[in-house]
């Protein structure tokens, strides 16, 4: 073993600055001001300071100049002079609970708003993350970004890996890792008789300064693969230290072990990467363990509608408005692209990990609420007004009737039943009644000429205002079955005279059973669900029981109760109506109500004795020709300190479950029955963080649970098979405290949160989609998919254009390539097309194009041009995607 005679440590003074937190934005944004005005005196009156690095997040100069506009000039030499080190991200995010999509607009403007203050720090700094995803490599070499730098998610692989290491994604891609074991603040409060502390007109002890240096070095060095060793001087919402380069000195002249210098986090990645290849070692996989610092995993489950209002904001641009913004750019000339990047900078401002994750005081997240709802009126009105410039340019004079158009975000084509709004402008006499009774008799066709059969849902009025203009409607709600809808396109019916076609029954009902030709649904006397898929004739049985215990824990972390109470609706008894029963859709409500503890005991040992009546309606839908059972579930939760979850119980016996991930689909190993015993050395959790599904599969029959914004789910081992469950509520009082069983330490201040409770009523959607196969093999993730992102429709009004009314605008094969953003190019000049392949193998793709190319290009994932590629035709372009592989191409058409 190599003996290191004199380490090297470099020196980063910092602030580690959460946007909102234990206070709400408007008032930590005070200190902010007063931290930054000290940060840009301290570097222009001391030279020797050599620079400051400002969280690697670029929103922090905005959220200022807010307030001080005239400092731009100042941030701009100082960061242009590399004295104030910004970027690469405009907020600081939670991995796991934003999109993989989410992660690239925040970097794309994070490197962008950097660059206009001059120079943009490429280190991948992500200080104090909730875990991170597999695929984090990838996308920050996407950046040209060459480390990751961080606190949580090391387990006991540090003690093989070290503080340093490879770490690789699943695709190859791989940064050098550097985890800052000791925290992000391991030297903060430097010469002080405190670790963390007000140090603000106070002058630190050089004695204590050279004992907590040494006392830092020992506990570094054990770690360290090189002579190198990162010291952190700063913390949360902390000010610069003007003392840092004498305090250097004077340790630097009081012992030999160690030499420090003041420097910034890519000096130390310089350093890091001036050693030998050889002694680092390579990782691959998510960083998700505890073994120093707490993940606080439980933030997945936390103010669950946050998360429901982040996934549709999301869904809503990622699937919707940049998609038909940038045909619209195309076809249309339509430039929409400002106000997509206003919604997307909106949401990211509610994307930072304390934000998104719910685990601040009520104010802040009072605020994430609003935010969300400007997102998605933004978002909505857009995708309307770009869609209409699609309309304009299409020929839908070919046939007779209105024109309802329905458009597939999905790179799938698909056959099911679509539920739409056709709208009939109302007659000037205004004549209500005999208008509905009219508009009910009308045919659907395709645009081949096809009658398309069709059943009437319901009907109602629909007014609306233009500009200077009041205009209403009859609207009539349909369900009609599509075949063959093209992947991301469209297709058009047209409803005009002429009687309707009657649906073929395809769906039977009896008063306990819904059953299509793929599936048979039982309902059992206590509302818990029998499936048969007919394919097979397997039975799955004991699914959609839900389960509520106790939660001693807080924002960060779910507990039980050392007496612990859990209560099951394995002896209810629903009362059972149908909503709906037609021959393409029925849906039946189950009706109950649970009787929950009120809260927790005095002494927060187990649940009260007070119990409340805790309503739960939940409506299961069966459509034709569907492969998949849709559920959504409604709550009025009337009780404090627990957990309600859903339970899929299945006799599956597998190894492990497979669960979507950002650009992936990870294995991840079950959890058990048993609960550990009481405050070991690690914080414990079973749940895990899902994307759009969680699977199960063990050779026989496959379960895959799909979701709408609900990311936390545990599979639990049982001596019968494994369970799936999804947590749909965890209600708590207090942000953060240290009187409970999974979690030993204290992880942030113990303040109220009454509104963390989520009393009141509460809607979840998600679905059971069972199979033969996996989840790949079976195509089940294709149905998830679909589940997740609906088809959607648009009325419009008769045009002459030159786009037919029937369009593909891409197909990408085979389907293991997964699509996952269209948009405009940043330079406007071309289309933007992003997929993935979410297999373990090498795939040859091919991209069909509705246009002639004049030129397709890989690019990286900020935009910049890697290679061109070559053309199979004009309308196509083949590219080869390695297992895991994000693959971002720019095409440029004639």
């Amino acid at each position: 073993m190599h003996i290191i005679r004199q380490y090297k440590g470099i020196v980063v003074s910092h602030t580690h600055w959460d946007r909102a937190w234990y206070l709400p934005f408007e008032k930590l944004r005070v200190r902010l001001v007063a931290t930054i005005d000290e940060i840009i005196n301290v570097l222009h009156d001391a030279p020797s300071f050599k620079s400051f690095t400002l969280d690697g997040q670029t929103i922090v100069l905005e959220d200022y100049l807010d307030v001080r506009p005239e400092r731009r000039t100042d941030l701009e030499r100082l960061v242009s002079s590399h004295r104030l080190l910004v970027g690469p991200w405009y907020v600081s995010p939670d991995e796991f609970l934003v999109s993989g999509e989410a992660l690239i607009r925040n970097l794309m403007l994070g490197n962008k708003i950097a660059k206009q203050f001059g120079n943009v720090m490429k280190e991948g700094y992500v200080p104090d993350s909730f875990g991170h995803i597999r695929q984090l490599p990838q996308v920050l070499q996407g950046f040209g970004l060459r480390s990751s730098i961080f606190m949580r998610g090391m387990g006991q692989e540090i003690e093989t890996l070290g503080s340093e290491f490879w770490w690789e994604a699943p695709d190859g891609s791989r940064v050098v890792a550097i985890n800052q074991r000791d925290g992000y603040g391991n030297l903060t409060c430097w010469g002080f008789p405190f670790d963390f502390g007000d140090y603000r007109n106070q002058a630190p002890d050089r004695g204590l300064a050279l004992q907590k240096a040494m006392k830092t070095f020992e506990s570094m060095k054990k770690y360290s693969r090189t002579p190198y060793l990162l010291f952190n001087n700063g913390d949360d919402h902390v000010p610069p230290q003007p003392e840092v380069p004498d305090l250097i000195s004077f340790v630097n002249g009081r012992q030999t072990e160690l030499r420090l210098v003041h420097g910034t986090f890519s000096d130390f990645v310089d350093a890091v990467l001036s050693t030998t290849e050889g002694t680092l070692i390579t990782h691959r996989g998510e960083l998700i363990g505890n073994y120093h610092h707490p993940i606080l995993s439980g933030v997945y489950s936390t103010r669950m509608y946050l998360k429901q209002e982040n996934f549709r904001c999301q869904n809503l641009l990622e699937k919707y408005v940049e998609p038909i913004a940038a045909w619209s750019a195309l076809e249309a000339k339509h430039d929409y692209s400002h106000f997509v990047w206003s919604a997307w900078k909106k949401l990211m401002k509610n994307h930072p990990h304390d934000d998104v994750s719910g685990c601040g005081v009520d104010e802040v997240h009072r605020d994430n609420v609003l935010r969300f709802e400007q997102v998605r009126q933004a978002a909505e009105f857009v995708c309307e007004e770009a869609f209409a410039g699609i309309a304009a340019c299409m020929n839908t004079s070919v046939r007779e009737g209105k024109p309802v158009i329905i458009f597939n975000p999905a790179n799938s084509t698909r056959s099911e039943v679509v539920r739409c709004k056709v709208l009939f402008p109302r007659d000037k006499t205004g004549n209500r009644s005999a208008a509905k009774k009219r508009r009910r008799r009308f045919s659907l066709i395709d645009s081949s000429g096809k009658h398309i059969p069709f059943v009437v849902c319901a009907q109602s009025s629909f007014d609306t205002m233009e500009i200077l203009q009041e205009r209403s409607y009859d609207a009539v709600t349909i369900d009609a079955h599509v075949d063959n809808l093209p992947s991301c396109g469209y297709t058009t019916l047209y409803a005009g005279a002429g009687e309707s076609v009657v649906p073929l029954k395809h769906l039977h009902v009896k008063r306990r059973q819904l059953e299509n030709d793929t599936l048979s649904v039982a309902i059992l006397p206590n509302g818990s669900l029998r499936i048969t898929d007919k394919r097979t004739q397997y039975v799955y049985e004991g699914l959609l029981v839900y389960e509520d215990t106790e939660d001693t824990g807080d924002e960060y972390t779910y507990s039980w109760a050392e007496k612990s109470k859990t209560i099951t609706t394995d002896t209810a008894r629903p009362v059972i109506r149908f909503i709906e029963h037609t021959p393409l859709r029925a849906t039946v409500a189950l009706s109950f109500t649970m009787e929950v503890p009120e809260k927790l005991n005095a002494r927060r040992t187990g649940r009260s004795t007070e119990t409340v009546k805790m309503p739960v309606t939940t409506f299961i839908t069966l459509t034709a020709g569907a492969k998949r059972v849709d559920v959504k579930t409604e709550i009025n939760n009337t009780a404090d300190d627990h957990r309600l979850r859903v339970l899929f119980r299945t006799n599956i016996i597998s190894a492990a479950a497979h669960a979507a991930e950002h650009f992936d689909v990870i294995e991840r190993e079950h959890s058990s029955e048993r609960k550990p015993a009481r405050k070991n050395r690690f914080e414990y959790y079973g749940t895990r963080h899902h994307d759009e599904f969680v699977s199960i599969y063990d050779g026989r029959a496959g379960l895959t649970i799909a979701n709408k914004g609900i990311p936390e789910y545990e599979t639990i081992r049982t001596s019968k098979g494994v369970t799936i469950a999804l947590t749909l509520l965890r209600c708590v009082g207090q942000l953060s405290r240290n009187d409970f069983i999974t979690r030993p330490v204290q992880a942030g201040p113990q303040l109220p949160t009454p509104e963390a409770q989520c009393r009141g009523f509460h809607s979840f959607e998600f679905s059971i989609i069972p199979h033969c196969g996996s989840w790949e093999s079976s195509q089940a993730f294709l149905e998830a998919l679909n589940f997740v992102s609906p088809l959607k429709t648009f009325n419009t009004e008769k045009s002459n254009g030159t786009l037919p009314d029937r369009l593909s605008f891409i197909t990408i094969e085979p389907p293991a390539l997964v699509l996952s953003a269209i948009k405009r190019s940043e330079d406007k000049t071309a289309t933007i097309v992003r997929f993935h392949n979410i297999s373990g193998e090498t795939v040859e793709g091919t991209l069909t194009a509705h246009r002639s190319l004049l030129r397709a290009d890989l690019v990286s994932l900020n935009e910049e041009l890697v290679s061109p590629l070559p053309l199979r035709n004009e309308h196509q372009v083949k590219v080869q995607a390695l297992p895991k592989k994000i693959i971002t191409l720019k095409l440029t058409y004639k």
